[in-house]
């Protein structure tokens, strides 16, 4: 009986097991909270979550940005400083997804955490806090979390060399990677386009000048280029941000020097070195002087053929004039005598 009671308790005992063998386990607090924090801002917490992450034990770092940043309170700092946070926080994300530095960045506004302000009595923001771990090979139970106070503006660099500077050591922790900032991209285009507009279209008072200072300034942009992409776009690890930079910088350099190029062909249609492009040159050159000539031989030919066929003209009309009266005042005068004479006679 007891053999059989024994196999009863084996046999329901065993779907029980499998059970618990088959279902999963729980996520750690750290793994439920890495999972939420986005690729483009921090983790967002309210004052059950702060209690949730700070409670002991803890075997992760965690930052927390106390702040303040509804415009009834009037904050300006932290208006100023959430984007450098969000910047750190998108540099940590993207380059540690897998929380192998065991960090967690994370944003308690005082809208949604009133009670831990007044726990910690703070009374200015934004301040940082720092909980180091409290088991694990880094764990300090007992220590106090670094704080982090705003005399005045902070960067995104400076908070992660004072996060690096209290995490534990012997890890490499992320760097700060800085978004790309398009609108300064277009103005800096925008700029030198109106440069070369204004170089172009304006009255050259001094034409060689202005020609040396442009193809200067082209010849800096191309060495500017040309050092970007053999020395910092390397530098960049980030292969998404590397690969639009090297795109961005290539393109400089592939427009400049074209631009470049069309000037020297512009100034001289022979370069470069070029005997046919001079040949063709040339021949353009005289057909162009010939057919100029010959119009302008033509005109002059024509001016001066009606100026001296208009001289001519009243040259001979006057002799005939003159002719013609003499001639008329001679027979008028001879009839009138002759018949002055005939009346005087016959008297």
């Amino acid at each position: 009986m007891r053999v059989i009671k024994l196999l009863a308790l084996a046999a329901l005992s065993i779907p029980a097991v499998l059970a618990a063998k088959k279902a999963p386990a729980a996520p750690s607090t750290f793994d439920k909270y890495l999972a939420k924090q986005s690729s483009s801002r921090s983790i967002e917490i309210d004052e059950p979550a702060y209690n949730e992450l700070t409670a002991a034990p803890r075997d992760y770092s965690l930052g927390v940005l106390f702040t303040a940043r509804p415009a009834k309170y009037a904050c300006q700092i932290c208006k100023d400083f959430d984007p450098e946070w969000d910047i750190v926080a998108r540099s940590w994300s993207k380059a540690d997804p897998t929380g192998q530095s065991r960090v967690l960045l994370t944003t308690l506004d005082f809208e949604h955490g009133r009670n831990v302000f007044m726990k910690h009595q703070l009374t200015t923001a934004p301040i940082l806090f720092l909980f180091p771990p409290t088991v694990g090979p880094n764990a300090k139970p007992d220590d106090p979390p670094r704080r982090l106070e705003f005399m005045g503006p902070q960067s995104a660099e400076s908070v992660r060399s004072w996060l690096v500077r209290n995490l534990p050591e012997g890890r490499d922790y992320p760097q700060i990677q800085r978004p790309i900032n398009y609108t300064r991209i277009v103005t800096v285009a925008t700029i030198i386009v109106g440069l070369f507009t204004v170089a172009t279209v304006a009255y050259p008072y001094n034409q060689v000048g202005m020609e040396t200072q442009i193809v200067a300034a082209m010849y800096a942009i191309l060495a500017f280029a040309t050092i970007s992409l053999s020395l910092k776009a390397p530098r960049i690890k980030d292969p998404r941000t590397q690969q639009l930079a090297i795109i961005i910088w290539a393109s400089v350099l592939w427009g400049t020097y074209s631009f470049l190029m069309s000037i020297f062909r512009f100034k001289n249609g022979g370069y470069t070195f070029c005997n046919h492009n001079q040949e063709d040159y040339q021949e353009d050159y005289q057909e162009d002087y010939q057919e100029d000539y010959q119009k302008d031989n033509q005109e002059d030919y024509q001016e001066d053929y009606q100026e001296d066929y208009m001289e001519d003209c009243q040259k001979d009309y006057q002799k005939d004039y003159q002719k013609d009266y003499q001639k008329d005042y001679q027979k008028d005068y001879q009839k009138d005598y002759q018949k002055d004479y005939q009346k005087d006679y016959s008297r």
